[in-house]
């Protein structure tokens, strides 16, 4: 009894309801899983819209390692995303491996060079 009231005073004197408290279980327990299994099937619809319009698909790998090294992130059950680590070990996963460095998007220099000549 004690504990429910101290914990009661607690929420009170955070601004905090039970309606706020149960908003927040759903938030953590249902939306956010859900978020970052779209996240993922997103990373997966990606990759194949970047395979299909001609570029490598190790630069997606690429990006997401910048990410995990940039490091900063939450912990998993407070974010929207997958770990970037995660999404690094999937998309390698999906990568055929003698398809990884075919297609475009790898040589800085050409491409800094075409786009210097559009400018």
């Amino acid at each position: 009894m004690r504990d429910v009231a101290l914990s009661q005073g607690l929420m009170s004197a955070a601004g905090l309801s039970e309606n706020n408290i149960v908003q927040l279980g759903v938030q953590l327990g249902v939306n956010l899983p859900h978020s970052r299994e779209a996240e993922l099937e997103a990373d997966q619809l990606g990759l194949r819209n970047l395979q299909s319009a001609g570029y490598a698909p190790i630069g997606m790998v690429n990006f997401m390692k910048k990410l995990v090294q940039k490091g900063g992130t939450p912990p998993a059950f407070l974010s929207t995303h997958p770990a970037a680590s995660a999404r690094v070990n999937l998309l390698s996963r999906n990568i055929n491996s003698q398809q990884a460095y075919q297609g475009d998007g790898l040589d800085q220099q050409a491409y800094r060079q075409q786009i210097l000549s559009v400018l």
